[in-house]
């Protein structure tokens, strides 16, 4: 955790920028929660004034990490996937 990298089932080590970090460690931490927009731009992006940040940063965990690691709930936010 303090390296702030992902271990893949391949063995495959990748490392996540700070905020990448939190916002994983947020989605496992209770992997069968879906986590609004709102309430991960509140937790993990204080100072963000929108909560697009969010999907920005979505994107960057699926490019690092691949599709299937962050799920969207249509109409309700985010939850974790596979790794």
């Amino acid at each position: 955790m303090a390296r702030r990298e992902v271990e893949l089932a391949d063995g495959e080590r990748i490392a996540l920028a700070a905020r990448e970090f939190a916002l994983l460690w947020l989605l496992a931490s209770r992997p069968d929660l879906v986590y609004s927009r709102t309430e991960l731009r509140r937790t993990v992006f204080q100072e963000a004034p929108a909560s697009s940040i969010v999907d920005t940063y979505v994107y960057y965990l699926r490019r690092k990490l691949g599709r299937q690691v962050v799920y969207t709930v249509r109409g309700l936010g985010y939850r974790l996937g596979a790794l």
